[in-house]
């Protein structure tokens, strides 16, 4: 029994020792390549979509040269339209809000209300009560 333990703990001690290896390796090694390739495709993706971004500036640029007067006034007078709707449906949803909170304490209170009357006492002398 002892001397199979032995063969093994001698052949251990003899057997070199592995080498590490220098730098990153394993996970983090994959890690790094992954970052670096990620890094060139938005470096590209940037460069492609800077250059399709002014393609589309100097198009539009082209386009208002080439419009009329009457034409650019009904261009701004529709991003005028466009932002008054916009600020609309701010002001609208903020008003959602505040009647939900509004409705939401109303039903709060009105509960607590008629806990109020159903028993005879107000809300907090039946939470000191219950403590004793």
């Amino acid at each position: 029994m002892f001397g199979s333990y032995y063969f093994c703990f001698v052949q251990f001690l003899l057997l070199p020792t592995p080498k590490r290896k220098k730098g990153v390796t394993g996970d983090a090694a994959r890690r790094q390549q992954a970052i670096r390739k990620r890094e060139r495709r938005v470096s590209k993706t940037d460069e492609e979509r800077n250059r399709r971004l002014s393609t589309m500036a100097q198009r539009g640029q082209e386009r208002r040269d080439e419009e009329t007067e009457e034409q650019r006034n009904r261009r701004l007078s529709a991003m005028v339209q466009h932002a008054r709707e916009r600020r609309l449906n701010v002001i609208e949803g903020q008003n959602r809000r505040q009647i939900q909170t509004f409705c939401t304490t109303k039903t709060v209170l009105y509960s607590l209300f008629i806990q109020e009357r159903m028993l005879g006492m107000c809300p907090v002398t039946l939470l000191l009560s219950s403590r004793e």
